[in-house]
């Protein structure tokens, strides 16, 4: 894709702008003074938002006109192609275009476009008066009176006369009078459906000449509503670039052909693109936003223009809002225009039949966040013998990953969990809110189908598995009780969720509502390293530690050599976690020395069941880990210690029964009687003692 030096030179300076001028944040009022006003504190809290996101790097970057920076020059450029994950191209505002081999080399930041689009779009915001009138007050839908459209007629440059209140009635039972309709419903309950049936009843009614424009905020969104538009057959024009179609939408060249933005009567958009060059310039006399919890008010605005008379919104307040910066969260500019008239009470229709999700999936989020009024009307095939809800506790290690989290022995779970599903339910999908655990995913299998728990918003699947990576002291993104209802309720047939219910319970969040929901509804299920193990899935020392502490050996002594050798081959680690799991469960193991050596894929570790004075119980103690007929010395001597400072037994009996009382452990040889402390010397006595000896011989 080409792109004009102007253009990019207009983008270098655009992005330098706004790196430099910070506005003075003011938090977003529950309601406006004026039209004039909400726009000034709108348009502020944009450049805010620009400035924000021009100051911080981002590391998701995957498509062309992302600003950029050179860490040795300090110069400013725009990506214009990415050659693969680490080479890019880069063209910077004297018409240099430079290829770096290594992506790390540049700092990244976001596109300025979109916030120049709505920058320039809210400053082009004029509403009509009924429009204005609701987005300025509550009290709405009010009776439109007689005066009220003439003068809106006049507005718009018609000349009325003879209007009777019975053909205004007609009027509004057409759509054909300006209002705000907001549609807001759980998932499944059908929302995007409902807005496309109104929007083909209205097509009936409205004359030729009334424009609709259908957007979302996102791409995927936009994507959704246009390709079930299109299946309802409803003739309409898709306005988007190819490379931001998602991969797998079937779009044919004759559908393509025919889209023409300039004529078409019904124009999808993303609400970025209706600000755009192609259609900025163009008519809409219905606006429809779909995902509308998830558009900024700032956004919306950019939307309304004069001639605009029906503005439809249908979302969920209870999914995941806009992303801005935390000072952003802070101040109320991610809130949606939808969710703040509803807050200062805009009537709504509430849609409450889900038709998408099992009973027992939709049953903590009903609960949790709609306060059990929401019904279900679900098809429930007994064909599946598949439990339809689980919750799978794993305690395993959480790693850092850049600036993002990933879970290993989860994720390998995961996969393996997945195959298991996909040979029922082709449709198989898993979600993580991090990054770095999708990415983990997608390496240990590319054959999985993942998304981050925020790009899925909006999506549906059979099988949905969620990969929740935490299991520290902090659940982070889970904390959003927003974020966890979108991944709750995206799977229609079967849903599990794999992650450490302890660490949930101790959140002392929603989490720890979705913990206790489980246990009292005999939903969880726990797997062990010993069914890691039956997996083939490797475990290591980490992830077995809590484990251990559960088992009737305890936690064995480990010799600071086994470390060494761990820590420069994971072959060793994995091979001894699973060894060391399968002595503390009691596997049978006979043996005549007094040192033991187990040998698991090449791999030998010696150990031996040692007397622990301070447990006064037997324990177990693990000397080394090596590969086979390497350092037999340190078994060998192991050996002689042992055997020099005894005490001898027999542990063929005892080992399979676990540790035992000091007293009863079957010794072959005599315990050593212990060691007789020493009684401190006292001086003075010793003198007084001697000084009566003298005296009795003097005597």
């Amino acid at each position: 894709m080409e792109f004009s030096l102007n253009f990019i030179n207009s983008l270098i300076s655009s992005a330098k702008e706004h790196r430099k001028y910070s506005p003075n944040p003011k938090a977003i009022p529950d309601s406006f003074r004026t039209i004039q006003n909400g726009k000034d504190e709108l348009y502020n809290a944009l450049l805010f938002e620009a400035h924000k996101s021009m100051q911080e790097p981002i590391n998701d970057y995957t498509e062309p006109l992302l600003c950029c920076v050179d860490l040795d020059l300090d110069k400013s450029g725009i990506i214009t192609k990415f050659v693969s994950e680490v080479e890019v191209e880069v063209t910077y505002a004297n018409g240099e275009v430079k290829e770096y081999n290594n992506v790390h080399e540049l700092k990244i930041f976001t596109s300025p476009i979109p916030y120049d689009r709505h920058l320039n779009a809210i400053q082009y915001c004029n509403p009509t008066k009924l429009i204005e009138h609701s987005l300025l007050t509550p009290t709405v839908n009010c009776k439109i009176t007689v005066p009220e459209l003439k003068a809106l007629c006049k507005q718009s440059g018609l000349k009325v006369s003879g209007l009777k209140q019975e053909l205004i009635n007609r009027l509004i039972e057409n759509y054909a009078y300006p209002k705000i309709t907001i549609y807001h419903g759980p998932p499944g309950t059908g929302k995007t459906y409902t807005v496309l049936k109104l929007l083909v009843k209205m097509l009936s009614k409205l004359p030729l000449n009334h424009r609709f424009i259908i957007c979302a905020p996102s791409n995927v969104g936009t994507i959704n509503m246009y390709t079930r538009a299109r299946d309802l057959g409803i003739n309409c024009t898709l306005v988007m670039r190819e490379d931001k179609i998602p991969a797998g939408t079937i779009i044919t060249d004759e559908e393509r052909e025919k889209w023409n933005p300039k004529t078409a009567r019904i124009v999808f958009s993303t609400v970025s693109g209706r600000c755009g060059s192609i259609l900025k310039r163009e008519q809409f006399h219905s606006v429809i936003i779909d995902e509308a919890a998830q558009c900024q008010e700032a956004w919306a605005w950019g939307l309304l223009r004069t001639e605009v008379i029906n503005l439809i919104m249908a979302g969920d307040p209870y999914q995941l809002p806009a992303q801005v910066s935390q000072d952003g969260k802070d101040l109320n500019y991610g809130i949606s225009l939808m969710e703040r008239l509803m807050k200062i009470g805009h009537t709504s229709i509430l849609l409450n039949t889900q038709r998408r999700m099992h009973p027992n999936i939709v049953e903590f989020p009903n609960q949790q966040f709609y306060n059990s009024k929401l019904l279900t009307n679900f098809d429930i095939n007994e064909n599946y013998s598949i439990k339809p809800y689980e919750i799978i506790s794993i305690q395993s290690n959480e790693e850092k990953t850049g600036t993002s989290f990933s879970n290993e022995i989860e994720a390998k779970l995961v996969i393996s969990l997945a195959n298991k599903l996909k040979q029922t339910f082709n449709d198989t999908i898993v979600i993580s809110p991090y990054k770095g655990q999708c990415e983990l995913l997608q390496k240990l299998d590319p054959s999985l189908i993942i998304h981050t728990v925020d790009s899925f918003q909006g999506k549906e699947a059979d099988a949905i598995i969620i990969s929740t990576v935490r299991s520290g002291k902090n659940i982070g993104f889970w904390q959003d009780y927003r974020r966890l209802n979108v991944a709750l309720t995206r799977a229609k047939h079967v849903l599990r969720i794999i992650g450490s219910i302890n660490t949930w319970k101790s959140s002392n969040s929603v989490m720890t509502s979705l913990a206790n929901y489980a246990d009292e509804n005999a939903y969880v299920k726990t797997v062990s390293p010993v069914d890691l193990l039956k997996l083939n899935i490797d475990i290591r020392l980490i992830d077995i530690k809590h484990f251990l502490n559960t088992t009737i050996w305890n936690e064995p002594i480990i010799d600071s050599r086994v470390f060494t050798s761990c820590k420069s081959d994971l072959k060793l680690e994995h091979i001894l976690a699973k060894t060391i799991v399968k002595l503390c469960i009691g596997t049978k193991h006979k043996s005549t020395s007094l040192v033991s050596s187990t040998v698991n894929d090449n791999v030998a570790v010696d150990w031996c069941v040692i007397i622990d004075e301070n447990s006064m119980t037997t324990k177990l103690r693990i000397l080394n880990v090596r590969y086979n007929g390497t350092n037999t010395n340190i078994l060998s001597d192991a050996i002689k210690t042992l055997e020099k400072n005894g005490p001898e037994w027999n542990e063929i009996c005892k080992y399979e029964c676990g540790p035992t009382s000091l007293s009863s452990l079957p010794f072959r040889g005599k315990r050593p009687p212990p060691k007789v402390p020493e009684i401190p010397r006292n001086r003075n006595r010793e003198r007084f003692a001697a000084q009566n000896l003298v005296a009795s011989f003097r005597k």
